[in-house]
Formats: structure tokens, sequence, C-alpha cells
């Protein structure tokens, strides 16, 4: 039932706008400007820290969105797809949150297992900085000991290790974000995008 009330009338408007801007995903070219961006030294540290994780999660929501919608069937329309990858006011679609879509690309053999943990992980680092009250830099304990997590294999570790000390912690997460996006945007059915480099 629709309200009566001009203000609430306006509330719900303006709260649907911002859904519909949120879910707008940005033109390729506008991807790769915020990739480049994520090590941005302009903004104090702890709000380079925070926008590199949530950017750099969102982007990687977006490309697994893409790598999912190359199986599905060819024929769903667009408003068909989007009831499973938006919320909306009729709900959240099935595959509208960061761990559906990681978790649907690990059943549909777009991730390994591996690589799955790893955005796993990113999903932790992103809600620990998106929802903690107090101030959090990549240099943390708590976020030290996440990222290296990230990319474990023998022939990666010491590629990680060389860029946490020269570039620091926040490199680390570009540099695997980065390498996940790019798989993920050329991504190829049968072919699972792994971790490592």
């Amino acid at each position: 039932m629709a309200s009566s009330n001009p203000s609430r009338r306006t509330l719900q408007a303006a709260r649907a706008a911002l859904r519909r801007a949120t879910a707008r995903l940005p033109q390729h070219d506008e991807r790769y400007g915020v990739l480049i961006g994520l090590g941005d030294e302009t903004l104090p540290s702890s709000a380079i820290d925070q926008r590199a994780i949530l950017a750099g999660v969102s982007l990687l929501e977006d490309v697994l969105e893409k790598a999912i919608r190359l199986h599905l069937r060819h024929d769903l329309s667009d408003t068909e797809c989007n009831k499973l990858f938006l919320a909306g006011d009729s709900g959240a679609g099935i595959l509208s949150t960061f761990s559906a879509r990681v978790e649907m690309a690990r059943a549909l053999g777009i991730l390994t297992e591996e690589a799955a943990e790893d955005f796993r992980t990113l999903q932790i680092i992103r809600n620990h900085f998106a929802h903690a009250r107090l101030v959090f830099s990549f240099d943390s304990d708590e976020v030290v000991s996440l990222l290296r997590l990230l990319n474990k294999n023998p022939e990666n570790d010491t590629g990680l290790a060389r860029i946490q000390a020269t570039l620091g912690n926040r490199n680390v997460l570009v540099y695997v974000v980065t390498n996940y996006y790019f798989a993920l945007d050329i991504y190829v059915p049968g072919r699972p995008v792994k971790h490592g480099p």
C-alpha cells in the first residue's frame, strides 16, 4: 500500500533513486581508472586504505557478475537477469551479495577453491573496513594477518613478500585485486580463474 504522506513518498523515491544509482555499473574505462586510483597517495593513509578495499571488492563484485552471466541461459531478458543480481523494492536478488556471487562462481567452476578463499578473505577485510568503529589501516595487525593469507602458493610467496616489503601492505591488496579483476574480465567458461600471478 502506497503511503499518503508526501515526505514518506519523497524518502521512498530518494531511496529508490539511490539504489538505482549504486547499481549502475561503471563503464569499462571508468573501472580501469578506479583500479589505477586505488593507491592514490593524496588522502590520509587510513582513508586511502578504506577506499582501496571498498572500491576493489566492488569492482570484483561487478566482474564476478559478468562472468556468472556467461553461464546463464542466453534467452534470459535483462529484467530476468537483474532480478538475480540486484537488490530492489521486491527484495534482494539471490546473487545480489558478494558472498553469493563468490559461492556461485565457485559452483560454476569460474573460480578455483583457492581463488574463492582469497575472495572470502577480501570480503572479511572489506567488511572490517566498512563496519569498524575505529580507524584501521592495512598496517594494523588484524589486517596484515589476513593479507598474508591472500594468494598463498609457493611460487607467489616471494613476489607478494617483495611487494609488501618495498611498496607496503596496500599494494599487496592492489596487486591481488588487479590480477583477479583482469583474469575475470577476460574469463572464458571452462577455464577457471586461479590465484597467483
